[in-house]
């Protein structure tokens, strides 16, 4: 092989000069063979001269081979590169035919093919594609990108001659390519821009052929000029990066010299003494060290690196590595910010996305941890995420619309991953650990403008780990959202509020569910001796905490409940919230084995059907009798005014929920905005019913179901119903005066009292009657009324109450001068005990004097017997509203 060097200018680090190679030695020492023998200098087809480099591996089967130079110093980013060679291919170039020369390569002959992941400037025909062209392309890594198109069609232009080629880089990056069209004139063929540097460390060829169509390669006259600066330098480390517990990766700022120095012996992992198990080369300045014993966790390490060599021979006696291993822990990276529905877009790119917040000091590596949105799985790449550092999470080819610093992950696998109605996000990492988890819906937002897109959720207070909706909120951000910022809504939100019971029930007679007002700390919920029943049954045999959220205990008991009986559940006081908190107050707590309802056992007690602005409707049941149901087992609905069918059936409740004797319970679409609007003794009392069917504010008709939908109760209501002097009844609700009689009886419904703010859901109505008199004939109750809606004798009641049913009556209200001022009944047919009400109005809807009254009621029997009663009662003044 002969080399010439010409030297233009030499200073003391660098010079210009040009490296020609023409073979005519016949050596080919200092090039390196992909397979041994492959390539040899012959006589037979020369280019120039008596010999040239030729492919004479006779292989029987479709292969690729490459011989690569190591170039001594190459500085691509200088003033003019440039290459020359002569090149012949005996063959028509194909896809499955072709050659390609690695003019610069930061790896060797093994990695010079189409899929080798170096970095490499290359010139070849169909080295991608088959169209004939001659190309120069960029190879980065995995990918190939065209940087020059010729106009040279090889197959066309030259076919299987010879060509004399030119490659140069000139300042700022302009690559030219040019052919010798006749003895040393130059003809350009292609130009591009390409600004990028790499380290040249190799010249090389690639040569691929199908079976039977090797040995038809020849190369020559290799000429290299430009900026050669020698190498003098050991190699240092450029960067360390932690892959798992057993894996370090490190890359050096110089290919290395891997049989030199990249064996185990030449690595200490100190204070434990341990040396590599394996080590693997990624590239030519990148290996992984592998170790058998897991890295120990958050403690100070140092690797040791001894006799690392480049491939110049510079070396270095040693170097070292100061590193921390850091093992996630829950709650470590949390989900920061949600973009569900970015449309209609406020300031944002119109894409979905998810920021993650690393809350610990320390970086972790995500590879091989998921992400689950709904029905959708996502696996996470090679990662890192800073410590107290942000990382946004969104669809993959918009990462250059967001303006933030921090990174952008393309790992959404669709424009449509997180589910406008919500959805429970997971985080998991590659062990299958939870690291953080929420459940997001539209109604977190501050309102219904902001729920209707193009507004993110933000995390209040990172640092509060326990999923609580009042800890996200509406982002503020002009912009709609701060993906990759911090959050407008950041701000110092610690758990203030102790946990409590929520709920039980009982699936079967061996098991109790208790449901906690929020997520609990699994470890005391999962202890038998935190729990104690009473009637002998003592302590649960065993427990399930429900993961995610940890809000529900599943208690399994060997005695079984019994029906009929109520039982009391003490818990200790041990159980906490995942904040820490102790359970609040009201640790005992009653359940009973639930039994299905039947007709009348279950009573309408109450309704609002005409609120107050921004007020929620309420439709309130009663269990009058002594048995407990639960709430999952009741139907809710109304029937259609027109037709008299019944429609808009739905769940009273979501899930279980004990409904004990004498209870009251309200149902209502809002129970947080019900408890704005009206007094609320216990906020238990209120039942979420998110299907609670559309009331009409003039007139209608609801119903109470079994889950067979058998009616248990029905009642029809409308706005005459309430009390006529009543200045306006918006907000007032109608109470049900008897659960004795019927709820279809008009009578048995009045007005709530203005003293307790014209309703009472939750509780007794302010309007009953306890009982109808035992006694025979007619009773008037109270003798004095004061009808001022205060709650306290606002009505007077005409108690009636006969041996025989079916008797006729006429009742009449007089004053002192005996001229009828209310026609309470006409002939109307009685049961064989019930009652009527007067609320002090005359037959114009105006209030009555106030003075003494006379009660007249004439009743005819199924004998035809005629029974006169009079009796009197004392409107007194009071309170007019």
């Amino acid at each position: 092989m002969k080399r010439l060097v010409l030297i233009f200018l030499c200073y003391p680090a660098w010079l210009h000069g040009q490296w020609c190679i023409d073979f005519e030695d016949g050596s080919l020492i200092h090039w390196n063979q992909g397979r041994d023998s492959a390539w040899q200098i012959h006589a037979d087809g020369s280019l120039s001269g008596l010999y040239s480099l030729h492919h004479s591996l006779d292989d029987s089967v479709s292969n690729h081979d490459q011989i690569a130079l190591p170039l001594d110093s190459l500085e691509l980013d200088a003033p003019l590169t440039s290459w020359t060679f002569r090149i012949r291919h005996g063959y028509p170039p194909s896809s499955a035919n072709h050659w390609a020369v690695f003019l610069a390569a930061d790896n060797n002959e093994l990695y010079m093919f189409p899929a080798g992941g170096i970095n490499a400037y290359i010139l070849g025909v169909n080295f991608t594609g088959s169209d004939d062209t001659l190309r120069l392309c960029k190879m980065k890594e995995d990918r190939i990108e065209n940087l020059v198109t010729t106009s040279l069609n090889w197959q066309v232009s030259i076919g299987q001659g010879p060509a004399y080629l030119n490659v140069l880089r000139k300042d700022g990056g302009v690559w030219q390519v040019r052919i010798e069209k006749d003895a040393g004139i130059w003809e350009l063929i292609g130009e591009g821009l390409d600004t990028a540097v790499i380290n040249p460390d190799y010249f090389g060829i690639h040569y691929r052929y199908s079976s039977n169509q090797d040995r038809k390669l020849w190369f020559d006259d290799l000429c290299i000029s430009g900026l050669f600066i020698p190498d003098t330098l050991p190699p240092s480390i450029a960067s360390s990066e932690l892959i798992d517990q057993n894996t370090i990766q490190l890359t050096f700022t110089e290919p290395l010299n891997e049989s030199g120095c990249l064996v185990p012996g030449n690595f200490l992992l100190n204070p434990v003494g341990a040396i590599p198990d394996s080590l693997i080369m990624v590239s030519g300045k990148t290996c992984m060290l592998v170790f058998s014993e897991p890295f120990p966790g958050e403690i100070p390490l140092t690797l040791i690196l001894y006799g690392m060599k480049d491939k110049k021979g510079n070396s270095t006696d040693s170097m070292k590595v100061d590193f921390l291993y850091y093992a996630a822990h829950p709650n470590d990276i949390v989900f920061n910010e949600i973009m569900s529905d970015p449309s209609p877009a406020i300031g944002l790119p119109e894409f979905e996305y998810l920021e993650l917040y690393n809350r610990s000091p320390y970086p972790v590596n995500l590879a091989g941890w998921t992400l689950s949105t709904g029905n959708q799985f996502h696996l996470f790449p090679h990662i890192v995420i800073p410590g107290n550092k942000y990382l946004v999470l969104g669809y993959e080819g918009v990462a250059g619309q967001y303006a933030s610093g921090d990174p952008f992950l393309g790992l959404l696998k669709s424009r449509a991953s997180l589910p406008n109605d919500g959805a429970k996000l997971f985080l998991s990492d590659g062990g299958n650990i939870l690291i953080d988890w929420v459940e997001y819906d539209p109604s977190m937002h501050d309102n219904e403008y902001y729920a209707n897109g193009g507004w993110a959720l933000e995390r209040l207070d990172p640092d509060r780990q326990c999923m609580n909706r009042d800890n996200w909120a509406t982002s503020k951000s002009r912009m709609g959202g701060t993906p990759g910022l911090d959050n407008s809504m950041k701000q110092y939100n610690p758990d203030r509020l102790p946990p409590s019971v929520g709920n039980l029930y009982l699936p079967d007679s061996c098991t109790l569910v208790v449901e906690f007002s929020e997520g609990m700390d699994p470890g005391p919920v999962l202890e038998p001796l935190n729990y104690l029943i009473n009637r002998g049954h003592g302590h649960p045999a065993h427990i399930e905490c429900m993961a995610p959220d940890n809000r529900t205990a599943i208690l399994h008991f060997d005695q079984g409940f019994d029906r009929g009986k109520d039982y009391q559940l003490e818990i200790s006081g041990n159980l906490v919230d995942c904040a820490g908190l102790s359970l609040s107050s009201a640790r005992i707590q009653r359940f009973a084995l639930p039994v299905p309802p039947a007709i009348n056992e279950i009573l309408i007690s109450e309704i609002l059907f005409d609120p107050k602005p921004y007020c929620p409707r309420f439709l309130e049941i009663h269990n009058p009798g002594s048995k407990t149901y639960d709430l999952a087992d009741l139907r809710i609905g109304k029937r259609n005014t027109e037709n008299g069918q019944i429609e808009s059936v739905s769940p009273v409740s979501t899930g279980h929920h004990l409904f004990f004797p004498g209870a009251y319970l309200a149902l209502t679409e809002d129970p947080d905005k019900l408890m704005g609007c009206c007094y609320v003794h216990d906020p238990e009392t209120l039942i979420c019913c998110k299907d609670l069917p559309a009331m009409d504010d003039r007139e209608g008709t609801l119903m109470i179901l079994d889950k067979y939908l058998q009616i248990l109760d029905e009642m029809s209501y409308n706005q005459q119903m309430h009390h006529p002097l009543l200045a306006s009844v918006e907000g007032v609700s109608l109470e049900r005066i008897s659960f004795n009689h019927r709820s279809d009886q008009a009578s048995n419904w009045h007005s709530a009292a203005a003293t307790e703010g014209y309703a009472t859901p939750g509780r007794i109505n302010s309007q009953n009657l306890s009982s109808v008199t035992g006694n025979e004939g007619i009773e008037i109750e109270p003798e004095i009324f004061t009808p001022d809606q205060d709650g306290h004798h606002d009505m007077v009641m005409i108690k009636y109450n006969f041996s025989h049913p079916g008797a006729m009556a006429t009742i009449l209200v007089m004053d002192p001068r005996g001229r009828i001022i209310k026609r309470i009944a006409e002939n109307q047919l009685l049961g064989s005990e019930g009652f009527f009400t007067w609320d002090g109005s005359n037959d114009h809807a105006q209030r009555a004097r106030t003075g003494i009254y006379l009660v007249y009621v004439r009743i005819f029997d199924a004998n035809g017997k005629v029974s006169n009663y009079r009796e009197t009662c004392i409107l007194s003044p009071g309170l007019r509203h």
